[in-house]
């Protein structure tokens, strides 16, 4: 059993200038990376780890960057989707091609999307209407899914 463990930092400015550093450490858990630690320290001297500076981090933004970095399925099939979402035509051609393909292979789309780049049901419904409106996917056939696709 192999551990695979990486690591990565982000800096984090506040409103008064202070600096402070974020060391995320990842995991490789059932075949994607996690956060399994996290440490913060002060680059500024004489700031302070504050409760303010600790919310104002972000494991989501960590994890992002080290999935579509690591060499799995999310950097070269979903990498747009891996970045913050923000209706690109990358993002919603990404979506509409995961679509077809789980309507193609029968199974549920909004679920085999969802598992297969580690993302809520609702967000998924979320991105499939946006790409429905964006004129990257056409309308639904009926409630089961699909697309109507003018001949």
């Amino acid at each position: 059993m192999t551990d695979t463990r990486t690591q990565i930092t982000m800096t984090h400015t506040e409103q008064d200038g202070s600096n402070y550093a974020a060391i995320y450490e990842f995991t490789e858990v059932n075949g994607r990376m996690e956060v399994s630690r996290v440490s913060v320290e002060a680059i500024t001297p004489n700031a302070i780890v504050t409760q303010k500076v600790l919310r104002s981090l972000s494991p989501l933004e960590a994890t992002r960057r080290v999935r579509k970095s690591s060499k799995s399925i999310y950097s070269d099939d979903f990498g747009p989707l891996m970045e913050k979402w923000v209706n690109s035509d990358a993002q919603l051609s990404t979506i509409a091609r995961l679509y077809r393909e789980a309507y193609a292979s029968g199974v549920s789309i909004d679920r085999h999307i969802a598992q297969r780049v580690d993302r809520p049901l609702s967000t998924i419904n979320r991105w499939i209407r946006n790409a429905r409106k964006s004129g990257h996917l056409g309308a639904p056939k009926n409630t089961r899914g699909g697309e109507i696709v003018s001949q």
